[in-house]
C-alpha cells in the first residue's frame, strides 16, 4: 500500500489509485499501482521520475481526463468522475491542465482567441462581448498583447505558445491545474520566465499547482513536496528542502547524481549514478520492489516483500527496505499523524 502523510486543507485527495490498460492476450500495463498523494491549496507538488513510470497518466487521472480502473480521487471532497453529469462539468472546471508540447496542444486552424475563449464557450460563461474581454484580460495577464487574438499558433515561438496554453488553462478560473512537462519542449533560455509567470499567476489567483517533469533542477526551485515515481509506485516523497538534503531512495540519490554541477572539477570527480539496467516492463513488473532489479542494495527480501512508505520524519516518506538513512522512531510518526 502506497500513502503520503494526510495535508491540513487538502483540496485533491488521491487514494490507492489504480490505473491499467488491457494490452491484448491477458497481458496489462500496470500505469499507476496504488498510488495515494494529497494537493494542499495554494501549494506546488513536483512529481518526477523517468519516461514510463506513470507521472503523467496520474495527472490525467487527477483532472478525469482518464478513468480509475480503481481508488478514487477527490477534489474538494467529492469524487472526480462521480455525480450528475453537471456536477462532472463543475468539477473539471477546478482541475485544468496545461500541457507538454506547445506546438501540438494548440490547434492550428483556430485563432489564438477561440483557442483561449474555447473553455468559456464549453462552459457558457457570459456573452460573447464579455468572452472577449476575458480574452484581452488573459493575453494582458500572460504577457501577449491583444492583437494576438486575432492571429494563428504558427504565428509565435515555442515560450509564447506556451503563454497561450496557460491563459487557456486559467481562463475559467480553476484552483488545480497539473502541469505535464511545462518546460521541457521550451529553450532553456525561454524556461525560467514560463516557470516565473506561474508562479506569479500561483500568487495572484491562489493556484494549487501539480507539476510533472523530470528536471529535478526545476522542481527543486518550484515545488514545496516532492514525490518520485518508479515504475507506475510513488517511492518517495516529502518536502522539497528535506527530500534533496535527505534522500532516502538509492532511485532518488542516483536521479539527483545526474544533476549536473556547475563546476567542472566537480562534474568530473562525481561518481557514476549508482543505478543500472534498464527501466523494465510495465506489464511485466518485478516482484516486491520494483526498483530490485536496478538497485545496488537490493536483497533476496526485496524480491519477496513490497516495502512500505514509512515515515522518516518532518513529512517525508519513503518505500525501501534498506533505505540511506535510517527511519524515523514511532515517537516521531506519532507526533506528525498529530500535528
Amino acid at each position: 500500500m502506497t500513502s503520503t502523510r494526510p495535508e491540513r486543507h487538502a483540496l485533491v485527495e488521491v487514494e490507492h489509485a489504480v490505473k491499467e490498460y488491457p494490452v491484448g492476450r491477458g497481458r496489462t500495463v500496470h500505469a499507476v499501482s496504488d498510488v495515494s498523494l494529497t494537493l494542499a491549496k495554494g501549494r506546488t507538488v513536483g512529481l518526477v521520475g523517468e519516461s514510463g513510470c506513470g507521472k503523467s497518466t496520474l495527472g490525467r487521472l487527477i483532472v478525469g481526463l482518464e478513468g480509475l480502473t480503481s481508488g478514487v480521487v477527490r477534489f474538494d471532497g467529492r469524487g472526480v468522475g462521480t455525480g450528475t453529469r453537471a456536477q462532472r462539468k463543475q468539477a473539471r472546471r477546478h482541475l485544468q491542465l496545461m500541457f507538454q508540447d506547445p506546438y501540438a496542444s494548440l490547434d492550428p486552424r483556430m485563432k489564438i482567441g477561440a483557442i483561449i475563449g474555447e473553455p468559456l464557450v464549453v462552459q457558457r460563461e457570459g456573452s460573447h462581448e464579455q468572452r472577449r474581454e476575458r480574452v484581452y484580460q488573459l493575453l494582458n495577464e500572460v504577457g501577449l498583447p491583444a492583437s494576438a487574438a486575432t492571429r494563428y499558433p504558427y504565428e509565435f515561438s515555442g515560450g509564447q505558445r506556451q503563454r497561450i496554453g496557460l491563459a487557456r488553462a486559467i481562463a475559467l478560473n480553476p484552483q488545480v491545474i497539473v502541469a505535464d512537462e511545462p518546460v521541457s519542449a521550451l529553450d532553456v533560455s525561454v524556461r525560467s520566465q514560463i516557470i516565473n509567470l506561474m508562479l506569479d499567476l500561483q500568487v495572484a489567483h491562489q493556484l494549487t499547482y501539480l507539476i510533472i517533469s523530470h528536471d529535478l533542477t526545476t522542481l527543486r526551485y518550484v515545488a514545496d513536496e516532492v514525490g518520485v515515481m518508479y515504475l507506475g509506485k510513488l517511492v518517495e516523497f516529502g518536502p522539497s528542502d528535506v527530500l534533496f538534503r535527505e534522500t532516502v531512495h538509492p532511485y532518488t540519490r542516483a536521479l539527483i547524481d545526474t544533476i549536473p554541477v556547475p563546476d567542472p572539477v566537480r562534474e568530473r570527480a562525481k561518481e557514476a549514478p549508482a543505478m543500472r539496467g534498464e527501466l523494465p516492463s510495465a506489464v511485466e513488473p518485478p516482484s516486491g520492489c520494483r526498483f530490485r532489479t536496478r538497485c545496488p542494495r537490493a536483497e533476496k527480501v526485496c524480491a519477496e516483500q513490497e516495502p512500505p512508505l514509512r515515515s522518516f520524519g518532518q513529512g517525508h516518506r519513503a518505500a525501501c527496505h534498506f533505505p540511506l538513512r535510517p527511519a524515523a522512531d514511532e515517537n516521531t510518526v506519532r507526533e506528525e499523524v498529530i500535528a
